[in-house]
């Protein structure tokens, strides 16, 4: 703030903070001696220096008046108009005459800047060039900018280095830590009293860390070739794949880096954090996410800030109690309570030279589960409708979101600041991402991505050809194949996926007005097998319709007696209600899921060539032993065995099963692999090839179980077909 007829100055600062809940915008002095910019020459008396801010376009009337800058005393010097470029126009004039006027617009936000001018004689006979310097530096968090004579400097022969020639970097190397993992795996487990689960399972390959300190500089790499990580929270979900690159063949097999960042920061300024570069690269990445893998980590998270962060039960929410008690007064307090709050003012200054983040793409999918209605509730028939609306609606499908990269040169704030910077930048861009999400949305049929492939064939067909062509007319008739190649696929698989969307969006809310739960947990599980080509689409096609038609006709005589068994003359009407819906809804949602199913596998058969992204785990779930719940290292061959006893064994029927002991035999008689599984419930002896079971015997009959050597002794409390004494070998 300045006065426009006096040379009088305040310098103002505005700092935005969060606290609480509550905003607090701080407008406070600069304290003498601190002020953010300082302007100081040495050049002869005859020189006469002025500057003013650089506006981009400069007013027609000037509000004040340049700064007079003489050779005496530094003049402290802030920006006019901050919304304006950051430049400085800088005017010379020599009161004798002997050299040209210098007009010149530089900048003075960064530091460690040097830069050598010249002023022109109008005699060149008479006078040479006059040569000045200007230099930026840093001093009690202001920059000093400095404009001063300059000699150049004879170099001496006589005194040589004889390290000369020798990398300067390596001389000052005080520290130097560099690793490399080839393969990490990290999991996240839940461990309470009442569960005991994997969450995630987090794959890291080829990760490098360096840090070397010199004198003058601290330098930080990070780099990551490939990251994934794995839905665990149970076998059966949709999408086993939480997030993992987009292009996968791209980073695994030609050596592209998912992620590098690198920071390097400068030590020779004590009065600020000064980063001479902070860079960030991250390639484009998928995340496909269900509604219940998010109730699970906000479980996970509630329980764990418990834990980090306990609550005192005698204290009230400050924030709360702060507005409890303004709102039941009928007049204003003595005070408000933000008045006597003391807040943490950031007084450290951070400098950046160089920020540069690449741009963010990503492609986001989410589903929704569709459950049935509570018949205990009033309303129960209006919440079905409800329900199965939102399910309809709610599925989003590679949505593909990206947020333009950033780049700040010279930035010169307070961490909350350039943190406001970051934030407010990939706010904005989030809010035009939104109506990509909107035409995501499954149930339109996904115009989004359906226009992304035509887009993607139609580019091939251009430019393939042009490359071609640039080489020779024989690789531009190839191009010309490939390019109308790509186009037909493009289209096609764009296409079919929207008849795949549609259909499974309209056969899911549809399948959620049977009410029936037993029958919407087996449409999920039949969703999950993902059709990898057209052979599995249409096996899986006709497999809906005989579970749609079967389930139909079947719950017309079967869900009144279950309904009736289960809760008398409430539940048979309930159960008939169930089997008469069923009757209408089953059939019909079969119908959706097969053509869903059929146009799935035609369009994973065209674009099997295509760089995906990847849908197995990388590892099965880890194994949680006996009614304990104890984990341990790692065992590939018990993970194998448990997803073999949970998921595919008798189509589920052991799921949930306590696990305590698997093993493979070899058996001699029938020259078969078999398993042996010892669970809570169960002891299981399966013929692993033909998935047949060979024998099922329940724990509470077992009398004794005895290993000697290599054989197993299971001695049952009462004779049965299998005999009181089994043997395996």
């Amino acid at each position: 703030m300045r006065m426009k007829d006096k040379p009088i100055f305040k310098f103002m600062k505005a700092e935005i903070l969060n606290d609480q809940g509550l905003i607090y915008i701080i407008i406070d002095e600069y304290k003498p001696g601190f002020e953010p910019y300082y302007l100081e020459q040495s050049l002869e008396n005859n020189f006469e220096i002025t500057f003013i801010q650089a506006l981009e376009h400069p007013l027609p009337n000037p509000e004040f008046p340049p700064f007079l800058l003489d050779n005496k005393s530094p003049i402290p010097f802030s920006w006019d108009h901050p919304i304006d470029q950051k430049m400085l126009k800088l005017m010379i004039k020599d009161t004798l005459g002997g050299y040209h006027d210098f007009n010149h617009s530089i900048s003075i936000d960064k530091i460690d800047f040097k830069a050598t001018y010249s002023l022109t004689p109008v005699d060149k006979i008479k006078n040479s060039e006059y040569n000045f310097q200007i230099l930026t530096i840093i001093e009690n968090q202001s920059k000093r900018t400095a404009i001063k004579k300059y000699e150049k400097k004879k170099k001496d022969n006589k005194n040589l280095n004889l390290e000369e020639g020798v990398d300067k970097k390596l001389l000052n190397r005080e520290v130097e830590i560099s690793c490399r993992i080839s393969h990490l795996g990290l999991n996240i487990i839940q461990n309470t009293g009442t569960q005991t689960r994997e969450i995630l399972y987090i794959t890291l390959r080829n990760f490098e860390f360096c840090r070397v300190d010199t004198k003058k500089t601290k330098t930080m790499q990070v780099k990551i070739r490939y990251l994934n990580i794995d839905n665990n929270h149970t076998y059966l979900v949709n999408y086993p794949i939480l997030l993992t690159p987009t292009e996968n063949e791209k980073i695994t097999k030609k050596g592209k880096y998912f992620l590098n960042f690198y920071v390097e920061q400068s030590q020779k300024h004590e009065e600020v954090s000064n980063y001479k570069a902070i860079k960030m690269d991250l390639e484009p990445f998928s995340v496909k996410i269900e509604d219940t893998l998010i109730s699970v980590i906000i479980e996970f998270y509630t329980v764990l800030s418990e834990v980090l962060w306990p609550k005192d039960a005698d204290k009230t929410d400050p924030l709360e109690k702060r507005y409890f008690y303004q709102l039941n007064k009928n007049k204003r307090p003595e005070f408000w309570f933000w008045e006597k709050d003391e807040i943490a003012l950031t007084n450290q200054q951070t400098f950046i030279d160089e920020f540069i983040l690449s741009p963010i793409k990503l492609n986001l999918t989410f589903l929704t589960k569709s459950k049935g209605a509570d018949f205990n509730s009033g309303l129960a028939v209006l919440t079905m409708f409800f329900k199965a609306l939102g399910v309809a609606l709610a599925n989003i499908d590679d949505a593909p979101i990206k947020m333009t990269g950033l780049k700040l040169e010279n930035c010169f704030d307070t961490t909350s600041g350039i943190t406001s910077k970051l934030i407010s930048h990939y706010k904005n861009n989030l809010t035009t991402e939104v109506f990509k999400l909107l035409g995501s949305i499954n149930i339109i049929g996904n115009p989004v991505g359906l226009f992304s492939q035509i887009g993607t064939g139609v580019q091939d067909l251009i430019e393939k050809p042009m490359e071609g062509f640039i080489k020779g007319p024989l690789e531009g008739g190839v191009g010309l194949v490939q390019g109308a190649g790509s186009l037909l696929k493009h289209t096609l698989a764009g296409t079919l996926n929207s008849v795949d969307k549609i259909t499974g969006s309209l056969g899911t809310g549809i399948a959620s007005l049977s009410l029936d739960d037993e029958y919407l947990e087996q449409r999920e599980k039949m969703k999950m097998k993902k059709a990898k080509h057209v052979g599995e689409g249409l096996k899986q096609a006709g497999m809906s319709i005989f579970t749609g038609f079967e389930k139909g006709i079947t719950g017309v005589f079967m869900k009144p007696i279950e309904g009736a068994s289960k809760g008398g003359l409430k539940g048979f009407f309930k159960g008939t209600f169930q089997g008469i819906s069923g009757l209408i809804v089953k059939p019909v949602s079969g119908l959706l899921d097969a053509a869903s199913k059929t146009a799935e596998g035609i369009k994973n058969t065209a674009v099997s060539g295509d760089d995906k992204p990847r849908e197995n785990r990388e590892r099965l779930l880890r194994v949680f032993y006996t009614y304990d719940k104890y984990y341990q290292d790692f065992d590939k061959k018990d993970a194998e065995l448990n997803f073999f006893l949970q998921v595919e064994m008798k189509k589920g029927r052991f799921v949930g099963s306590t696990y305590f002991y698997g093993h493979l035999f070899n058996e001699e008689s029938s020259k078969c692999q078999m398993v042996l599984f010892i669970t809570l419930e169960n002891f299981i002896y399966f013929n692993k090839k033909i998935l047949k079971k060979k024998w099922i015997i329940n724990t509470n009959t077992v009398k004794n179980l005895e290993l000697k050597g290599k054989t197993i002794k299971i001695e049952l409390k009462f004779a049965t077909k299998k005999k009181q004494v089994i043997f395996i070998n």
